[in-house]
């Protein structure tokens, strides 16, 4: 099983392409705010946080670029199901007397440390550029910074047994590119980082709660951005102005008219981990050697 997982995990690192489009989507989000979007927004929060309203923007941004690579990331490295499918070395992995849990878990694992290594590759570039620009010393305390690798752990789990059903299902190469392609484009929509998720319609709001990533987003929201609740830079706004900022960021989900509690985000993350990695082994033992 070891050495499958090293066989996995070679497969993608060797290959730029590969890694490249793993975070494209994370890519054009960031593009998007330095050159065009991060102003717009930084104007309507600037009145009461001052100088951190640039910081507290592109925490938000990195953010949600993290859920997305910790998705794309994933994906990608199962490519190494689709290769196996097209070159026929299925069936020789199969035949082998490795049980087939094992073969599913090699699959898992090595897609579960590529999506880790990748996140926290992007969160490190983060802190990197929040300490550049002015970030206060409160976001990178060691504690939001094991919460967050924390929650890149849990976020990975998650998208990874989601994927694997999907990369299961894929049969040709050309497949699985078309899909890197729609997901590095549409993620950003579905975590709520190309717009913000309070100034979408109702209907793109439903959509958005419901998709399983977005809560992966929400639940790295509340650690990265709460030291700027916290701190000074919303001390003299309206309790309004800030319960508007949160709902509208995405640091907030409303349900109801209520605010939908931080443990049903937890839930529904591990939750779709249990459910989709039991469908993968199952999936996989119904294979005919």
């Amino acid at each position: 099983m070891t050495g499958l997982i090293n066989r996995n995990l070679k497969i993608y690192f060797k290959d730029p392409v590969v890694v490249s489009t793993s975070l494209f989507g994370a890519l054009i989000v960031l593009v998007l705010y330095v050159l065009f979007l991060a102003d717009v927004m930084t104007i309507g929060i600037s009145e009461f946080m001052g100088d951190e309203a640039k910081p507290f923007v592109f925490t938000w941004v990195f953010s949600g670029m993290i859920s997305i690579v910790s998705f794309t990331s994933t994906f990608g490295a199962f490519i190494s199901i689709v290769s196996d499918k097209v070159l026929k070395i299925e069936k020789d992995i199969l035949s082998s007397p490795l049980p087939r849990w094992k073969i599913s878990g090699a699959y898992l694992i090595a897609a579960v440390v590529i999506g880790i290594i990748m996140s926290i590759a992007v969160y490190a570039f983060a802190l990197g550029y929040l300490a550049i620009i002015g970030a206060p010393a409160t976001a990178f305390s060691f504690s939001i910074i094991i919460k967050t690798i924390g929650l890149i752990v849990l976020s990975t789990l998650s998208n990874t047994a989601i994927l694997l059903c999907l990369a299961l299902a894929i049969k040709t190469t050309n497949a699985f590119a078309g899909l890197t392609a729609i997901f590095s484009a549409s993620l950003g929509f579905f975590t709520g980082t190309y717009v913000q998720i309070g100034i979408m319609p109702k209907v793109a709001q439903g959509m958005i709660k419901l998709f399983p990533l977005s809560h992966s987003a929400l639940l790295l929201r509340k650690v990265m951005l709460q030291p700027y609740f916290d701190g000074p830079a919303f001390a003299g706004a309206p309790v309004e102005v800030i319960n508007e900022v949160k709902a509208n960021m995405g640091f907030n989900f409303i349900v109801g008219g209520e605010i939908l509690p931080t443990w049903v985000s937890i839930v529904v993350t591990v939750g779709v981990f249990a459910i989709f990695s039991i469908l993968a082994v199952v999936i996989t033992l119904k294979k005919k050697k």
